[in-house]
């Protein structure tokens, strides 16, 4: 027999103890609710940046080149995908910008554009020659693709 079917408790307690069961029973209804509701935003988030994350992906692809990765440096054809890139891609438009207005470039002179250290410009300028945006002669680097450096 339920205890609050008893005889022996008076009706404010059966309805006490019938109250306290309903906001018992209410009390973890709810919790589950808003247990699955912080799920599903939960998911649905995880989900969004998923689909943010693979549309960002077939883009660097379909742009730069399929992905690999070789000792822990992750590559989009020639495109290095880490911190530096930023920096080369933007020594690049200046280097590119330079030539619209002289027909060659010292390390000297990219040393001056960019304000980093000699030995990072001459790598930079080796780099581009190896990427065929330059050429070397003598002392000095040449253009070799068109006017937008491609």
């Amino acid at each position: 027999m339920l205890p609050w079917k008893s005889k022996r408790f008076s009706i404010i307690t059966r309805v006490a103890l019938a109250g306290s069961f309903s906001l018992v029973f209410f009390a973890f209804s709810m919790l589950f609710i808003i247990e699955n509701e912080l799920q599903h935003a939960i998911y649905g988030e995880i989900d969004s940046r998923v689909r943010s994350a693979e549309g960002l992906l077939s883009e660097l692809t379909l742009a730069k080149g399929p992905p690999t990765v070789a000792r822990g440096v992750l590559r989009f054809g020639p495109w290095v995908a880490n911190a530096d890139v930023s920096l080369v891609d933007r020594v690049r438009a200046r280097l590119v910008q330079h030539f619209a207005s002289a027909p060659s470039v010292t390390v000297a002179d990219l040393k001056t554009m960019t304000e980093l250290p000699r030995k990072q410009a001459v790598l930079l300028l080796e780099h581009f020659d190896q990427q065929g945006l330059t050429r070397r002669k003598g002392d000095v680097r040449v253009l070799v693709g068109g006017k937008d450096g491609k």
